[in-house]
């Protein structure tokens, strides 16, 4: 992985459970890791239906360097789009870069 590749910058969120006023649990998303230099690459694409319901699934590979600490159960923003992360995890097992399947939110 070089340099020149990671152009991109994104933000790994990780979700808090929390209460509102009135101790309704609310889900807030929450930086985990911001600012990093990445590659986001358009993998492929799917359009179908479902019953009445049009689906659309667009899956990205995110990949930076090695990140400790993100799982699969956070997301990534870049810009204004945000990715569920699918899988997560280290290629060459020598935690130098971390590679992330992601989904686009809908």
């Amino acid at each position: 992985m070089r340099a020149g590749d990671l152009r991109h910058r994104v933000t790994f969120e990780q979700r808090d459970a929390t209460t509102d006023d009135a101790g309704q649990a609310v889900n807030v998303w929450k930086p985990f890791a911001e600012n990093v230099p990445a590659a986001v690459e358009f993998g492929s694409g799917s359009h179908g239906r479902r019953g009445e319901q049009v689906e659309e699934n667009a899956t990205h590979t995110v990949e930076c360097r090695w990140l400790e600490g993100v799982t699969s159960a956070m997301r990534i923003r870049h810009g204004d789009r945000i990715y569920d992360i699918v899988s997560c995890g280290d290629p060459e097992g020598r935690r130098i870069r971390l590679v992330c399947n992601v989904n686009e939110a809908a």
